[in-house]
């Protein structure tokens, strides 16, 4: 049977008294919408009338999807969806308080994409994005950049907000990425590169890289590059000749101003992690590859932390490194279930490699992301946000100094 108002009021005050965060979805038939929007506020007034008294900016997100605009690929106009999210915060006030109504916040749900995204977002009474099947679209990264940009202070939106970058495994499968043809340096074979990026900071980017069988050399890298092997096998050859082999689950780091070569026995395919920084590190720290194998991030192998302060759940986290040098530190990070803020204005850029578990991650803009094992996250310097980690959640990360 379908919900009443009777019972999703129920399963919300049921989410609220676990200590979770609760997204209230309302909206209207196209009958309604049709009738115009004193009809429409009508019925969104009914559909709030039972969770009121439990409106906790702190915990409740509404979000607003008319029914007629669900995977449809038909939204509201910008014009149409301020009006009605206006309606919706002249409610609250009236029926909770003003102060309520000012904070709480208020997304969009009708079929958001890259196209309408910035008109909407530029919306003073749209906070953000309920978004659908765009989230498993590549453009969904153009939906954050465009609420970023719009609720940026001086923008007309509602201050400025730092959002995280995320992809599923999907994003760097081969036939996702560009191909950049033959290596012009190769020495053995005929290595053929494709590659795509997933993200562009001030010193650091991260992308997916494959590349077929073959040997070329490297001199004096001009950066630090930290990677995740997803496939293949092969050795880095130091410039001393010590060998390195590697293979699918590897994580691997070339320090800036290695050298060596490789070669690739088997197609490789890698999400990497590159940081430009201006200063050269210690001979000691790259003469050599590092290479960590995936029971060097075992469970048992990490270090404890301790208890994390939360919310909800009794979360306990434990870390290993694998290597650090001058603005790039790299390691293994696990945390077992509960929800709790992250560092509040980063100072550092994190990427990180989901091993394990299932999360939630949500930023102060109120968009959230469900992550899993296969997913890459970054971190960019200045993001707040917080975790709520359903499953035990074990990650491989490389933090930048930026």
């Amino acid at each position: 049977p379908m919900d009443t108002h009777s019972s999703l009021a129920a399963k919300m005050k049921m989410i609220l008294e676990a200590g979770m965060t609760c997204v209230y979805c309302i909206g209207e038939p196209k009958n309604i919408r049709e009738m115009g929007l004193t009809q429409v506020l009508l019925e969104l007034n009914l559909q709030l009338t039972l969770v009121y008294k439990m409106l906790d900016p702190k915990k409740v997100v509404i979000a607003y999807e008319p029914v007629w605009a669900i995977g449809t690929g038909l939204t509201a106009t910008p014009e149409d969806a301020q009006a009605t999210h206006a309606g919706i915060r002249a409610l609250i006030a009236e029926r909770v308080s003003p102060e309520v109504a000012a904070a709480i916040r208020i997304q969009y749900g009708g079929s958001a994409s890259a196209k309408n995204a910035a008109e909407l977002a530029a919306m003073p009474d749209i906070d953000g994005f309920l978004v659908g099947g765009a989230s498993l679209k590549p453009e969904f990264k153009e939906i954050v950049e465009a609420v970023t940009l719009a609720k940026q202070p001086g923008s007309g939106g509602s201050g400025g907000v730092m959002p995280f970058y995320w992809a599923p495994a999907a994003y760097f499968q081969a036939d996702q990425l560009e191909s950049k043809g033959p290596r012009t340096d190769a020495d053995s074979g005929s290595p053929c590169c494709s590659s795509r990026t997933l993200y562009k900071g001030k010193a650091s980017s991260v992308g997916g890289w494959t590349c077929t069988p073959g040997g070329f050399p490297v001199v004096k890298r001009p950066t630090t590059e930290t990677f995740i092997v997803l496939e293949g096998e092969g050795y880095l050859t130091d410039e001393d000749g010590t060998q390195h082999f590697w293979k699918a689950g590897d994580t691997v780091v070339l320090p800036k101003g290695w050298s060596g070569r490789w070669d690739i026995k088997k197609t490789i395919r890698k999400i990497w992690v590159v940081n430009n920084h201006k200063e050269d590190l210690p001979e000691a720290d790259c003469s050599h590859a590092i290479v960590g194998a995936p029971q060097d991030f075992h469970w048992l192998k990490l270090s404890p932390l301790g208890k994390r302060s939360a919310d909800w759940g009794e979360p306990e986290h434990f870390t290993k490194g694998l290597w650090k040098s001058g603005p790039t530190r790299v390691g293994s990070w696990a945390c077992t279930s509960g929800g709790f803020l992250g560092t509040a204005n980063r100072p550092t850029t994190e990427f990180f490699y989901v091993l394990e578990g299932l999360c939630f991650l949500t930023g102060t803009d109120g968009i959230s992301r469900r992550v899993t094992a296969g997913d890459t996250v970054i971190f960019p310097k200045g993001w707040s946000g917080r975790w709520d980690i359903v499953e035990p959640i074990r990650k491989i990360f490389c933090v930048i100094e930026e």
